[in-house]
């Protein structure tokens, strides 16, 4: 499985790691999924996220037809990637995105996953290429 991103969604994630004063961005990856790739087309901002109940999550989900992939948090820390191991998460994914040690751009995509406990499944993740 692998993750490939969309120019758009790869550019808002550039551009959010830009203001270091502003609390953690969090929404949802917009896109589809083809076999075990999934294609991040964009990014949706929407706030705390991960602190909406499954009901409104499943909401939310209708109004986007399937097009939600999962969610994803700007400097996430432990807090934000325990919240995602629960059921209503399962078969979706985790990105987070933040500052290296170096200050280069950090980004890394997570599979929710289960055997016996959720856990949660690094992906490679690889740019896309621009549709002609």
């Amino acid at each position: 499985m692998e993750v490939t991103l969309g120019r758009e969604a790869e550019l808002l994630i550039r551009a959010g790691r830009v203001p270091a004063r502003t609390p953690p961005l969090e929404g949802y990856l917009l896109g589809h999924r083809r076999g075990p790739v999934f294609f991040v087309e964009r990014l949706l901002p929407f706030g705390p996220v991960f602190s909406l109940s499954e009901d409104e999550n499943r909401r939310i989900g209708r109004l986007f037809e399937g097009t939600i992939l999962g969610r994803f948090s700007f400097r996430a820390g432990p807090a934000r990637r325990r919240r995602v191991l629960r059921p209503g998460y399962y078969g979706t994914l985790f990105g987070q995105a933040g500052r290296g040690r170096t200050g280069r751009l950090r980004l890394e995509m997570f599979l929710v996953e289960y055997d016996r406990t959720f856990y949660l499944k690094p992906l490679p993740v690889r740019p896309g290429r621009e549709r002609t």
